[in-house]
């Protein structure tokens, strides 16, 4: 059964797009083309909890989101 993507669905994904574009603004820091370990260290572990959150946030829409009462 195909599920309808809500308003609120989309703005949360277009929340998560331009937090993703800020945090992929850190790798902009790079000298004679090289990204030093600390800057791509810094950008892991920005990245990795704002993936885990988008993908929180998309499975849990997917299997309740038509359920919920306030949408």
């Amino acid at each position: 059964m195909l599920k309808k993507v809500t308003w609120l669905e989309l703005f949360f994904d277009l929340l998560f797009v331009g937090a993703i574009a800020s945090v992929t603004h850190v790798l902009l820091h790079i000298e004679d083309g090289v990204v030093h370990g600390t800057i791509f260290w810094k950008f892991v572990l920005m990245f990795v909890p704002l993936w885990w959150a988008w993908g929180g946030q998309t499975l849990f829409i997917n299997r309740y989101g038509n359920d919920l009462l306030p949408q």
